[in-house]
């Protein structure tokens, strides 16, 4: 028998108990009171029980008997079906938690505010508690708000507390739908020597981008965490407009005497910016060979059946390095290497493709293969330096080379 089934089952037999005596303690007492716990009779004769769950209080003279009782168990209770007299106790929910945790799983994972609207996600929250309150796409949206309000609070706070300098990294993002953004990072030392790296905008900024109006956002954003008289350094990457941006900062901090050393040092140019710039133009003289290694990699990605006939290829060769065949970001030169990389491990199968496929026609010669495994053992040091791994390739080339190579710079997230 289900729960539900159980429970009507005693409220049908509740009918026929003895409803005018609530307090009686013969055979014909109600279950009722296996939930309730009666009361001293009022001054005014009233006889009243009160909830062991939740302590509502109900009248239960004669004339009202246990019907209000009996419909008020279901909202504290769990109806146990092979349960003893006493039954399992439903805790209360509690309802700002609910809301705070749903508001927070809509920020971690990205979900629409319309997630709350669902139909079957509230059926599986009327399922889990059936006390859950739902609530509407604004009031999930107000709740976001409320909590990045919270934790704003709390960032700022702790950029109060920062005895020292404060520095600042910033970039522009395009979306995809063009809308730009605005991106601006803090990094600082805190009270107990650590490092910290906060985001502290991220915001949408109509066009145009010039110089000028991009440095009174930057301003505005200086002014709303505080820190206008912290700022150590502002790290850019090498756009015209950005010159002018750091003009700008540098006039208004100047006002406020704010600037160490005059501002000689406030500008630093992004090192992953000028590597990028190197490597671009390092890779524009085999352009004509990446672009046949990258027109490869299309045309095998393409479809399931080249897939396969590619799989062959590769299982006749015997080749077995574990590499994904990847296809490159153009704009990134890091993306670009490791398609490299791995179409030189599959060389010989595309090689073999083009043999047993008239169709495949962009296989490159071997003479640009070659040219291909140069600049890709040229590229493996700076894709190493900018992922951490530089330390390595410095102890490795020490034997065999005299040529300096920098320290690891941070991790570039363009």
């Amino acid at each position: 028998m289900s729960n539900n089934s159980e429970f009507e089952q005693h409220s049908v037999e509740g009918e026929h108990e003895d409803e005018g005596n609530s307090y009686s303690s013969g055979k014909h007492r109600s279950y009722v009171w296996d939930y309730f716990d009666p009361l001293p009779v009022a001054p005014n004769g009233d006889k009243k029980a009160k909830c062991s769950a939740c302590g509502q209080v109900y009248v239960t003279n004669a004339s009202s008997g246990t019907s209000n009782l009996r419909r008020h168990i279901p909202k504290c209770f769990d109806i146990d079906q092979s349960g003893p007299a006493k039954k399992q106790r439903r805790a209360p929910l509690d309802q700002a938690m609910y809301r705070e945790m749903l508001a927070i799983s809509i920020i971690k994972h990205n979900y629409p505010f319309s997630y709350v609207e669902h139909e079957e996600t509230r059926k599986l929250h009327k399922f889990l508690h059936g006390d859950v309150k739902f609530i509407t796409r604004n009031t999930a949206k107000a709740d976001v708000l409320k909590i990045y309000e919270r934790e704003k609070m709390i960032i700022k706070d702790k950029l109060e507390k920062v005895t020292g300098r404060i520095c600042l990294t910033s970039d522009l993002w395009s979306s995809i739908t063009t809308d730009g953004f605005m991106a601006l990072t803090a990094h600082y030392v805190d009270e107990n020597w650590n490092l910290r790296k906060k985001v502290l905008n991220f915001r949408v900024i109509p066009p145009p981008h010039s110089g000028s109006i991009l440095a009174e956002h930057l301003i505005n954003f200086l002014a709303e965490w505080g820190i206008e008289k912290k700022v150590f350094t502002i790290t850019l990457d090498n756009a015209k407009y950005n010159d002018i941006l750091v003009d700008r900062l540098k006039g208004h901090l100047r006002l406020n005497n704010a600037l160490v050393c005059d501002g000689d040092f406030t500008h630093v140019r992004c090192s992953a910016h000028v590597l990028n710039l190197i490597v671009q133009a390092g890779l524009k003289a085999i352009e004509g060979a990446i672009e046949k290694v990258r027109e490869s990699v299309k045309y095998v990605r393409a479809s399931a059946a080249r897939k396969y006939k590619f799989a062959e290829c590769i299982q006749m060769l015997s080749l077995q390095c574990g590499k994904h065949v990847r296809q490159d970001i153009v704009t990134r030169w890091n993306s670009t290497y490791l398609m490299l990389d791995c179409a030189l491990a599959y060389r010989r199968a595309y090689t073999r493709l083009a043999l047993v496929d008239s169709v495949f026609k962009t296989s490159p010669s071997e003479e640009e293969w070659a040219r291909v495994e140069i600049i890709t053992r040229l590229l493996k040091p700076f894709y190493e330096i900018v992922t951490g791994q530089g330390h390595s390739v410095i102890s490795s080339r020490k034997e065999s080379s005299t040529r300096y190579f920098p320290p690891p710079l941070q991790k570039s997230t363009r």
